[in-house]
């Protein structure tokens, strides 16, 4: 039970990319009126940093506070504005989906994807919560509260024909800017159309780990268990938070089997010598520019098998075998330079008191241009 919910953990976390700034060349004009351009860095999971680096790799670092807006050389803007929560006032940098001097639509992330409309500079922040429903009856169910529709309809208020678009309007980026375009009425100085505008830039990743392996599935190891991957690791775009890892596994397992012979029982240690093809998700739980904290389910592996045991001279056949692993893990990933890293973690978690002794370090090399 407990695999089939973390399955499902893993593969409802949305494989859509954020509106983060990765290493992208364009300019940041600041309140003061200066404007810096470069390769700029801007990550969610670090709101209050937003680095700039110049054609030497010199790095400006600015809070939001003195940024007023960011133009990318693919389309996108940004700008930076005040916002309350029901905790404090702070300023956000978020991404421009349509601009307007009545209502403009932004959105940046945070746990999920957040929609914003701002008007006369105010910021209302557009939301769909899941709530719960109990009937007379006692029985519950879940729903939508469609929160956004009324902050809409109060936000154009002025504009009476616009009410039954609004009902119909869905919960998405597409929506939205549609609603908000309409009460526009034309008056738009910039819309963002990302469904195709922005390329999502796929890439790949070389890495190579050493493992020492303190169980397999339900088994304890007894011994020196190791063992050595190398693979490829496919991010779905340059901002995505997902990808999948395929790599060429060689381990070799120790343990302890009791034998009878002679009447009488006896230890001896046992190795169970695997070579597989291993396939995991990796969801990066925090991303930020120079490191990254991500959960890993590993999936399953299809290879070899052969039993042997050095003490009685045994080698068993080699069979070919399919292991659902279904596992949790979770991983550290260090930036040493803008290709290279180096990252450590930690394996097969549901087995909690070993978690210590199962673990990998290794390191990554990255194709993204």
């Amino acid at each position: 039970m407990n695999k089939l919910l973390l399955l499902a953990t893993f593969l409802f976390c949305s494989l859509s990319a954020f509106a983060q700034i990765q290493s992208e060349q364009g300019k940041v004009v600041l309140t003061d009126g200066r404007t810096i351009e470069g390769k700029i860095a801007y990550y969610y999971d670090n709101p209050l940093t937003l680095n700039v680096y110049d054609a030497n790799n010199n790095k400006q670092t600015f809070a939001p506070k003195n940024i007023q807006e960011i133009t990318l050389n693919n389309g996108e803007r940004y700008v930076a504005k005040p916002y309350t929560s029901p905790f404090e006032t702070s300023t956000l940098i978020f991404q421009v989906v349509v601009s307007s001097d009545k209502i403009s639509l932004y959105k940046r992330e945070a746990a999920n994807l957040e929609f914003y409309a701002y008007k006369d500079d105010v910021a209302h922040k557009l939301e769909n919560n899941e709530i719960t429903v109990t009937e007379a009856s006692g029985k519950r169910y879940k729903k939508f509260d469609y929160k956004y529709v009324g902050t809409l309809t109060t936000l154009m208020q002025d504009r009476a024909d616009l009410i039954e678009k609004i009902q119909k309007t869905d919960f998405t980026e597409k929506g939205l800017a549609s609603a908000i375009t309409a009460y526009n009425n034309g008056n738009i100085t910039y819309y963002f159309a990302s469904e195709v505008a922005v390329e999502k830039k796929p890439y790949w990743v070389a890495y190579a780990h050493f493992t020492n392996h303190a169980t397999f599935l339900e088994d304890e190891t007894t011994g020196p268990s190791r063992g050595y991957q190398v693979g490829a690791q496919y991010y779905f775009s340059a901002k995505s938070r997902n990808s999948f890892r395929i790599g060429i596994d060689v381990s070799n397992y120790e343990f302890e089997r009791t034998v009878y012979k002679n009447y009488t029982t006896d230890k001896i240690k046992w190795t169970d010598k695997r070579k597989s093809l291993s396939f995991k998700y990796q969801y990066d739980f925090v991303k930020q520019e120079k490191m990254k904290v991500y959960l890993l389910a590993h999936l399953f592996e299809v290879g070899t098998v052969q039993e042997t045991s050095e003490e009685i001279g045994y080698e068993g056949e080699v069979e070919t075998t399919l292991w659902l692993r279904m596992s949790p893990g979770a991983g550290l990933e260090y930036n040493v330079t803008d290709k290279m890293s180096a990252f450590a973690e930690a394996n097969n978690m549901l087995r909690f008191k070993q978690v210590p002794k199962n673990f990998s370090i290794g390191v990554k090399y990255s194709f993204l241009k």
